[in-house]
């Protein structure tokens, strides 16, 4: 026996396992990302209206629509992102994006108050949900909104009892 010719057919047949491992990987990861849609949502920030601004300046008197700012109203600024790997086409949305809240909680208003360029979005509020519609939406392209929130009464005492 020649062992050159051991050696030249054990490296041959590594190279061709070596071959199919990768081109089964390669397929697999080409499936799995080739049409990949995905929105975040990202939180920026969340107030708390009475409890980081009325209760600490008693000479302060915050209103909405003109009544007092209540234990129970969060403002949240937020953004969606198009995270995924292509373009959301108008034709590919079934529906709006809605952010939906539990049934104790309420939308009370809502602002868009920055886009990427050429991003054309509405933003409507009805109860416990926020809907916000978009034309072509690409990748890495943003909406950013304002929100007011009413929270339960009973989860916001039990927060505010704990900290």
């Amino acid at each position: 026996m020649n062992i050159n010719y051991d050696l030249s057919h054990l490296l041959g047949y590594m190279g061709i396992f070596a071959t199919i491992l990768f081109g089964i990987w390669g397929i697999y990861i080409a499936l799995k990302y080739r049409s990949s849609v995905q929105i975040s949502f990202i939180l920026n920030k969340s107030i708390a209206l009475f409890d980081t601004i009325v209760k600490n300046i008693a000479e302060l008197a915050v209103l909405y629509k003109g009544a007092p700012v209540t234990q129970n109203l969060i403002l949240i600024e937020g953004a969606l992102v198009n995270t995924g790997t292509k373009d959301i086409l108008p034709t590919m949305i079934e529906k709006p994006i809605c952010l939906n809240l539990p049934e104790d909680y309420k939308w009370l208003t809502a602002k868009i108050i920055s886009t990427s360029n050429n991003i054309e979005a509405n933003i409507k509020v009805k109860d416990t949900l926020l809907t916000i519609d978009s034309g072509l939406f690409k990748l890495n392209e943003y909406i950013r909104f304002q929100a007011l929130l009413q929270v339960s009464y009973e989860d916001n005492v039990a927060k505010t009892e704990k900290n």
